[in-house]
């Protein structure tokens, strides 16, 4: 089911670093470099939207709840 819902950036981070997001072993390889690393962070701090993140639900982790 499709379902929309903001995060803070402290939610994407805690998630990302407990694990709780992953990138797919299909997703391309990370390709941003430090400048536009930097221009995201500054624009979130600023309040701006910063994009959006597809995620979905592993079927195998929902049946090991």
């Amino acid at each position: 089911m499709l379902q929309v819902i903001s995060l803070t950036i402290d939610k994407i981070l805690n998630g990302a670093s407990s694990g709780y997001y992953q990138i797919p072993d299909f997703q391309r390889e990370f390709i941003w470099n430090n400048n536009q690393i930097s221009t995201l962070v500054e624009s979130a701090l600023q309040g701006l939207p910063c994009g959006a993140i597809v995620t979905w639900e592993d079927p195998k982790a929902l049946s090991r709840k």
